[in-house]
C-alpha cells in the first residue's frame, strides 16, 4: 500500500493536516499517541508491526502548525474485510471531530484497495466509541463475554462499506 489519502480542506481551528498513510518512521509519534490516548494499548514491537506489515493500513492526521500526532486509525486487510483494529485521538483533541476524519479516512482507504465490509471490536462500557461507530453506519453483529483483561465484554460491530461511498462527512466539526 502506498500513497497517501486526502480529503478536503478543513476550517477547523486546530488545522489538521489530511490524513495520511502512517510508516515506521511515524513509530515514536504513534507509541506518544498511544499513551496519551489509550494508556500504551500496543507495545513498541506491535506498532512497528503494524506500519511495517503490507496488509496492515495505518492512517494519522497531524497539526498543521506543530505535526503533532492527532490521530490514528489502524486496520487489517483480511480477505475482503477491513478489521478496524484501532483508532485514538489526542484526549486533548477528542470531541471535535478527529474520530470521525481518520476513522472515515480508514474506511475510504480500505474501500479503495478492495475490501466490501468492516468490522471491529469495541468495550461494551465505551460509550463514547459505541457513539462513533453507531453514527459512521456500523451495526452490532455479536459479543465476546470477558473478553478483556478487565472481564469487560466486547461488542462486535459490522459495517458494510457500500454505506459510505455518499458520506462527506469525514472532516472535524
Amino acid at each position: 500500500m502506498t500513497g497517501t489519502t486526502k480529503a478536503s480542506t478543513s476550517s477547523h481551528p486546530f488545522s489538521p493536516q489530511d490524513p495520511q498513510e502512517l510508516t515506521t518512521s511515524d513509530l515514536e509519534a504513534c507509541l506518544t499517541l498511544d499513551q496519551k490516548a489509550l494508556g500504551s494499548f500496543w507495545s513498541r514491537d506491535q506498532w512497528f508491526a503494524e506500519l511495517k506489515h503490507p496488509q496492515r493500513l495505518t492512517l494519522g492526521c497531524r497539526d498543521s502548525g506543530t505535526s503533532q500526532l492527532l490521530s490514528v486509525a489502524s486496520g487489517w486487510l483480511v480477505a475482503r474485510e477491513l478489521q478496524v483494529m484501532l483508532v485514538a485521538v489526542n484526549p486533548e483533541r477528542q470531541r471535535c471531530g478527529f474520530g470521525r476524519q481518520i476513522l472515515h479516512a480508514l474506511l475510504r482507504q480500505g474501500q479503495t484497495l478492495g475490501c466490501t465490509s468492516a468490522s471491529l471490536e469495541v468495550a461494551a462500557g465505551n460509550q463514547a466509541a459505541i457513539g462513533l461507530y453507531e453514527a459512521m453506519g456500523f451495526i452490532s453483529c455479536g459479543q465476546r463475554s470477558g473478553y478483556y483483561r478487565s472481564g469487560e465484554d466486547a461488542l462486535l460491530k459490522c459495517l458494510d462499506l457500500k454505506q459510505i461511498q455518499n458520506r462527506t462527512d469525514n472532516r472535524p466539526e
